[in-house]
């Protein structure tokens, strides 16, 4: 009797430690705008700031990425680039990377609203360092199949707009 109890013990523990990772798991394609890192309204404009200069210390352009919690595409790219370690590494060497909320009232902040208009999210605007619009990049072109990004797009993406490592361009 007393060894049923204990394989009953173990297999409810087994049972909860699965409940539980399958949970976390569930927390990250599905959390907050601060579990995917982007700027709320509130810290947006000093984001944007620290982005510019980062950028003009390491010679690297800005990338902006608009999007949220909400946006199914954002949690994708999240866990493209969770995924894809080297295309991860490369947007950081070409980047500065500031992720910006996307609410009802846009951007909030007020120097990037001189930007174009989204076509969709997230969406990336390549910036210079001192915040001059360089592209407005639609990410629908990256995408591949209904649930992932592609790496060669990616790639072709990186080649285009990335700072090379030297800070040209």
């Amino acid at each position: 009797m007393r060894r049923i109890g204990h394989r009953f013990a173990v297999a409810t523990l087994l049972l909860a430690s699965a409940i539980s990772a399958c949970s976390a798991e569930s927390s990250r394609s599905t959390g907050t705008a601060d579990d995917l890192g982007y700027a709320t309204v509130e810290t947006a404009a000093t984001a944007y700031e620290t982005a510019k200069r980062d950028a003009a210390s390491q010679g690297k352009r800005i990338l902006v990425v608009a999007g949220g919690d909400w946006c199914r595409w954002c949690h994708v790219l999240d866990r493209f680039l969770r995924e894809h370690r080297e295309t991860d590494e490369r947007l950081h060497r070409g980047f500065v990377v500031v992720k910006l909320a996307v609410g009802e009232n846009g951007l909030g902040a007020d120097p990037l609203e001189h930007l174009p208009s989204a076509q969709g999210y997230p969406h990336f605007w390549v910036l210079s360092p001192d915040g001059a619009l360089i592209a407005s990049v639609n990410t629908a072109p990256l995408e591949r199949g209904d649930n992932d990004y592609d790496t060669a797009a990616f790639a072709r993406f990186l080649d285009a707009y990335a700072s090379s490592p030297n800070g040209g361009r």
